[in-house]
């Protein structure tokens, strides 16, 4: 193999050395483990901004949608005060964990891309409240409690649109509430709830 020529600024041409390894200028591009690069399958799809024609929706020739939920999220405290509140995002799939701890999920602002959110709530000597809007279905879906309360004063009625929020609880200990309240109302005090 010969080296390739190079033109010095006094007019002389130069060999330089050759590249090591074989070289091949018709071979396609190929990623590091030898196959064909993303560029040149037919399914490929450029990523982030310039894949989408719009928020939320596929570029064109695209099967599946972006994901926009960002995945699974676990929040876990212990001998802490979770909070979330106001605007947040929350993804499909949510994991509270907390110990010896007060947790509040406040959904009423929340960025919700799903039609329905999982959250998955694994407490030890806990207290847990999540607060949802009007119009939101809570489905108390399962899981495991030893000495422990759940109570849910969601709406019977859900308005079309909202998301379900299915709730999987796994405790000891601990106790987790579900109330429905509309943005910026507060939650009554126990003295106006008992009358």
């Amino acid at each position: 193999m010969t080296g390739t020529p190079h033109e010095h600024d006094d007019g002389r041409e130069e060999s330089r050395p050759p590249l090591p390894g074989p070289v091949d200028e018709t071979r396609p591009p190929m990623t590091i483990i030898g196959g064909p690069a993303a560029e040149d399958t037919p399914q490929w799809q450029p990523t982030g901004s310039a894949a989408q024609t719009s928020p939320g929706r596929p570029a064109s020739g695209s099967s599946t949608p972006p994901r926009t939920d960002g995945g699974p999220s676990t929040i876990s405290g212990v001998f802490s005060n979770i909070k979330r509140t106001g605007r947040w995002e929350c993804p499909a799939k949510i994991s509270l964990v907390g110990a010896c701890s007060d947790a509040v999920l406040d959904f009423r602002e929340a960025v919700i891309a799903s039609p329905e959110v999982e959250l998955s709530v694994y407490d030890f000597l806990n207290s847990c409240k999540v607060i949802v809007p009007p119009g939101v279905g809570v489905d108390m879906a399962g899981g495991m409690s030893i000495m422990s309360s759940e109570k849910s004063q969601a709406d019977s009625v859900v308005a079309e649109g909202a998301f379900r929020l299915r709730i999987l609880r796994y405790g000891f200990c601990s106790d987790i509430k579900v109330i429905t309240l509309a943005v910026g109302e507060s939650e009554p005090k126990w003295w106006k709830r008992s009358g």
